[in-house]
């Protein structure tokens, strides 16, 4: 292998070196071109290679060329150009933009194609004939298109569901295909046309991380590189003749570019950058260029890989789009938050959308929205109803906002505390993000850092955890008594917060917690909420006992009263926001309860919006892309592997989450597990696995992706091998306990529920409860694709199993309405109750001791710890207490493992019983511990499977009958809508039922999880219209929906008189009612109570948002302009 270094200055010595001069722009032409990060605290760059690769790759004389970005706030990720137009377009992260420069040598003026993305836009692909750019976002998680022309705020979101982590694109205009990979929850590779329908999977296992993407159209195949895997591979495009061309277990590849029989990849690590050109047929490596900077996406900009041009949808004048289809011509398309106009077919009319900016406030029953003309609009035709699009009395109490993602975010303080989001879109769901808090009362995201910082007055706290819920931290945690408003400042690296307890003040750190100041404790009442005006750069806070408003500068540090407490506004002011010349605030006393406008210049009141009888006004915040602007960020190298915290304007502070440790480089977080004697535990509301040494308690995490809700875990110790169920990604994974190989080994039905898990590794089966939709199923550890239903009746609430592989049973609670531990062979075969309780008990863990033949369980109700023999003899309660909420129980030794909700912490006692001690006290450290399990080397069963000479085709299942019963200790059984054939040993199709099984369980078929839905009765839109409101109740609501539109009383003008109807129908609709008010008291009851969580929400409600990205147009010339002068001679470098 040789080894090229790309370098601002000459290298001698072996290794081969290019000297690139910066007053040698990019030229249109052949060239191969990638995008760069530097090293140090230098500008980005785009780099090119001038002439045909097999001429310079062979002879090692190049001419390099480059754009320099103007600013350090660039960053340049992903690149794609139109040839017959010369233009280069690129992904610029720093300031969130898909941009575009004439490759004529002399422009430096760019043009801003579209504002608006998030910072990850790692795919970036032109449509050349139908004259559009395409993209993927994998924060946004969706691939969306905008035409070639500058300033685009016309747009289309071309697919959005299903998407995890999208990453390369490609696109085939000449066939109509659209191509894009995906390394989320679900690895993949897909294709679809080129507005996103007729979308098919090609490749969806032995994947990791699919990163860069190129198409060789050709010879008809897609070329990737997956970072995970550490590979370069290519398949046909009907998913035929996989191939993996290079393996290097030591590789980082990035982006991938092809010429010919050429693949130029780049590789990528902390302290430099590859590019590797390889050839194609044999994956042989040709050369390696070390680079002075971190490499991104690369292309080969040629013009044989885009023959034709756009004449043909030019002739069409499409107003917004137009998407050339090879088989049926060009069409017109129209953006987001438009239709096409049906009498031309050409031009594009508004459909229904809520523009930014406009306000947002929380009450306790409720969170509303107003346009941003409060102050002035009509209120004759609003109500409160219709501004309200969440209306079911969760305690709504703090905001925050990521306005350029159109995020809010919002705490609830019902008897579950949560931290959601939600997205502000039509029919998007929120999403349980943080859960086990307490009281929190103020919320702001750094959205140039992502992080995530909140305030807790119930645990005196200020908290920090990344944008996705994941690796939270207690930031500070002394000297609070009760912090309420937030807020940060990026370009200082600063927390601002207020403090309402008995001594009250206002403070700031920098974000990683440290340098705490005091701003000051002098006149203050009650301090809440805060705004930060970043144009002026002040900060403002309300005291709510003083009814005052306060200014802070920056610059001067002093402090000024804005709003006096004698001032024409009057009341309690709590929450705040600065809009335009407009103070906007909300006072929750009972007179003026609502939200309010007042003049800032002469502090005049000019709007008041009160509900005096309903909610409590809380926080409030204006949803507007301005009021968060771009800065600089020491964070911008993504050094952290967890969490990066700004303390400075070029320093930073990594964290790990819990169960990590920092390593030496203060920067990566790793983890040490024990290979024996540990607990493996669940962490839903940490969304992570923990393993607990049995020996010293110390706590490490399993280094796997991102869970969304991990519950069952359990551990398979001849492979190494956890497996566990994820409630809220409807899923069975698994993976190797080192983190590695992390596999999709189910994915469940959209109602299903996934409790419990149990790994009979001598059998080789995995067992699972639903309490979703009823069922326990099997799978084989070896070929897990195959699954049967063992049991599918008589289960309600079924939790925990597990596997006796001795006794070729299974065991399993069930707390519904008919409590009762039951057991069954491994071939569902001699089903009994083995214990049945009193309605109401909550039977919920499950532990075997195998030696000893006897059953442990927990019950959640009773609060307690009980055991018998596995027929459910000799009952006896070890241990009761009150105020317990156990959920999960392990046997190890001589002591049980148990998981305690209330406590949050991890108990032992012995399983002979006697007193109950904490193990590990998590009550600072975990927030909700759900299943466990226990492992020792000395218990591991060593039994011979009866199935190990056995010839099922597809399952064998161990029988508890004995010998007079069967022929042997086992059956050959078959997946679910197989039958098994005469000979007893192969699986056929069901031809008399095949047919039936078709669609009895949606399955899910996308990997963007939806915990719960929120809902809105119709939000009017800004400009209001007047509308009639219609009764919105529904089933799956654990509350009738408030009437926001009047009901129609007739349809097609004919009306309904009581003559017409008959008895026969009136007595089943009385008898269908009162089925329906039961079902919903029983429901509403059980609510109430809040019995044994089922980590899964089946509220349902939509918000009537059409989602708008806020375009802006910047003029400044370091936005608009790139280092590319004017050329004045060949750089051409000889080896």
């Amino acid at each position: 292998m040789q080894n090229i270094c790309i370098r601002l200055f000459t290298l001698f010595g072996y290794f081969y070196s290019i000297f690139l001069n910066s007053s040698h722009a990019i030229r249109h032409g052949r060239n191969l071109i990638w995008a760069g990060r530097p090293l140090d605290y230098d500008r980005a760059s785009i780099v090119g290679i001038e002439g045909d690769p097999d001429k310079w790759v062979l002879d090692k004389k190049m001419t390099v060329r480059q754009i320099s970005a103007p600013s350090r706030m660039w960053h340049f990720r992903s690149l794609a150009y139109s040839y017959s137009t010369k233009y280069l377009y690129w992904s610029e992260s720093g300031l969130k933009r898909i941009q575009g420069l004439v490759l004529d040598g002399y422009k430096k003026e760019t043009d801003n194609i579209f504002t608006g993305t998030s910072a990850e836009v790692d795919g970036l692909a032109v449509d050349w004939i139908s004259g559009n750019v395409y993209w993927t976002d994998a924060i946004y998680n969706w691939i969306m298109m905008v035409p070639l022309r500058p300033n685009q705020k016309r747009f289309k979101i071309v697919t959005k569901v299903g998407l995890d982590k999208p990453h390369g694109i490609a696109v085939l205009p000449q066939k109509g295909y659209l191509f894009w990979c995906d390394w989320g929850a679900n690895p993949k590779i897909e294709v679809s046309d080129l507005i996103g329908n007729n979308r098919r999977t090609i490749v969806n296992y032995n994947m990791r991380r699919p990163r860069g993407l190129v198409i060789d159209a050709k010879e008809s195949k897609i070329y990737w590189v997956d970072d995970g895997q550490d590979t370069i591979e290519c398949i046909q495009f009907n998913g035929r003749a996989r191939r993996i061309i290079v393996k290097d277990p030591q590789a980082d590849f990035y982006g991938i570019a092809l010429y010919k029989n050429i693949l130029f990849v780049t590789e990528q690590s902390l302290s430099e950058g590859h590019l590797n050109v390889y050839s194609k047929l044999n994956g042989k490596l040709i050369i390696s260029y070390t680079l002075s900077h971190i490499p991104y996406g690369i292309i080969m900009y040629d013009e044989t890989t885009q023959p034709g041009n756009s004449e043909i949808c030019d002739a069409l004048e499409c107003e917004h789009f137009c998407v050339h289809n090879p088989i049926m011509g060009p069409a017109c398309h129209c953006s987001e938050g438009y239709k096409l106009n049906i009498t031309d077919h050409r031009t594009c009319k508004v459909d229904s959308q809520f523009p930014q900016p406009y306000h947002v406030y929380s009450m306790e029953e409720g969170i509303c929205s107003f346009p941003p003309n409060l102050a002035d609009i009509d209120l004759e035709n609003m109500t409160l109803s219709k501004q309200c699009f969440l209306l079911d009395n969760k305690g709504y109490l703090a905001l925050g906002m990521h306005a350029r993602r159109d995020t809010l975010y919002f705490s609830t303080n019902n008897t579950d505390k949560w931290i959601n989001r939600v997205r502000m879109e039509y029919g998007a769901s929120f999403e349980d993000l943080i859960g086990g808090v307490g009281i929190v009362r103020g919320i702001v995201l750094d959205w140039i850092s992502s992080n995530l910082y909140w305030t807790d007055s119930l645990y005196r706290t200020i908290n920090v955890a990344r944008a996705d819920g994941m690796y939270q931290q207690v930031l500070i945690d002394s000297d609070l008594e009760n912090p309420i408003g937030i807020a940060v400042h990026p370009g200082k690296s600063k927390l601002f917060w207020t403090d309402a307890g008995k001594k009250p003040k206002v403070e700031w750190s920098y974000l990683d917690g440290s340098g705490r100041s005091l701003i000051t404790n002098q006149d203050l009442g009650s301090p809440s909420h805060i705004h930060i005006d970043f144009m002026k750069d002040i900060l403002y806070w309300a005291d709510s006992a003083l009814g005052n408003v306060k200014e802070y500068n920056f610059s001067t540090e002093t402090i000024t009263v804005l709003v006096p407490k004698n001032s024409g506004i009057q009341g309690s002011i709590y929450g705040i926001s600065i809009f335009q010349d407009y103070l906007i605030w909300t006072d929750y006393t009972t007179s003026r309860n609502g939200i309010h406008v007042a003049r800032l210049d002469s502090l005049d009141k000019v709007r008041d919006i009160m509900h005096p009888e309903f909610g409590r006004a809380r926080d409030l915040l204006t949803f507007d892309a301005s009021n968060q602007p771009d800065f600089e960020t020491a964070c911008a190298d993504g050094s952290c592997k967890h969490l990066c915290l700004p303390k400075g304007e070029k320093s930073y502070t990594c964290r790990c989450g819990l169960g990590y440790q920092i390593g030496e480089n203060k920067k990566i977080c790793a983890t040490d597990l024990a290979t024996d004697n540990f607990l493996l535990v669940t962490d839903s509301y940490r969304k992570q696995i923990f393993q607990i040494s049995m020996i010293t308690g110390k706590v490490q995490a399993l280094d796997v992706r991102d869970h969304f809700r991990p519950l069952a875990v359990d551990y398979d110790p001849v492979r190494r091998i956890i497996y566990w169920t994820d409630v809220a990604h409807k899923s069975i994974k698994k993976a190797e306990i080192n983190g590695v190989h992390e596999t999709l080994v189910k994915q469940l039905t959209d109602d299903s529920i996934a409790d419990g898990l149990a790994i009979d590794y001598v059998n080789q089966l995995l067992f699972y409860s639903d309490a979703g939709i009823r069922i326990i199923g099997v799978m084989t550890l070896s070929a897990y694709p195959f699954h049967k239903t063992l049991i599918n009746s008589g289960l309600e609430k079924v939790r925990s199993v597990i596997a006796s592989p001795i006794e070729k049973r299974i065991y399993w609670s069930d707390w519904g309405s008919d409590p009762k531990i039951e057991r069954c062979g491994m071939d569902g075969s001699e089903r009994q109750v083995i214990a049945k309780f009193k309605e109401g008990a909550w039977p919920n863990g499950l532990a075997l001791d195998v030696r000893e033949k006897r059953l442990y369980w927990v019950d959640a109700r009773s609060n307690k710890i009980a055991s018998m023999t596995t027929d459910g003899k000799h009952q006896y309660i070890l241990y009761n207490e009150s105020d317990a909420h156990y959920f999960g129980i392990a046997l190890s030794g001589d002591y049980l493992y148990l998981t305690d909700w209330s406590r949050n912490s991890l108990m032992r006692l012995p399983k002979k019983g006697g007193q109950l001690e904490n193990f590990w006290d998590g009550t600072s450290k975990f927030v909700r511990l759900n299943d466990i399990h226990a492992f020792n080397s000395t218990e591991i069963i060593s039994e011979v499977s009866p199935c190990s000479s056995e010839s099922c085709s597809h399952f064998c299942l161990p029988s508890p009958r004995t010998i007079y019963e069967i022929k042997d200790p086992w059956i050959c059984a078959c997946p679910d809508h197989l039958v098994l054939s005469s000979d007893g040993h192969n699986c056929v199709v069901d031809e008399e039922h095949n047919s039936s099984f078709a669609g009895r369980h949606k399955h899910r078929d996308t990997t963007t999880h939806q915990i719960s839905s929120i809902t809105v009765d119709k939000v009017s839109r800004w400009p209001f219209e007047s509308s009639s409101s219609h009764e919105s109740e529904s089933m799956n609501n654990r509350s009738t929906q408030r009437s926001l539109f009047p009901s129609k009383q007739t349809k097609n003008g004919s009306s309904v008189t009581p003559g017409k109807i008959s008895a026969y129908v009136i007595v089943p609709l009385i008898l269908l009612g009162a089925g329906v008010a039961a079902f919903i008291f029983l429901k509403r009851r059980r609510a109430e109570k809040n019995p044994h969580y089922l980590l899964a929400n089946d509220d349902k409600y939509t918000v009537d948002i059409s989602y708008r990205i806020l375009c802006q147009d910047s003029s400044k010339d370091m936005n608009d302009g790139v280092e590319n002068p004017i050329e004045s001679q060949n750089s051409t470098h000889t080896s």
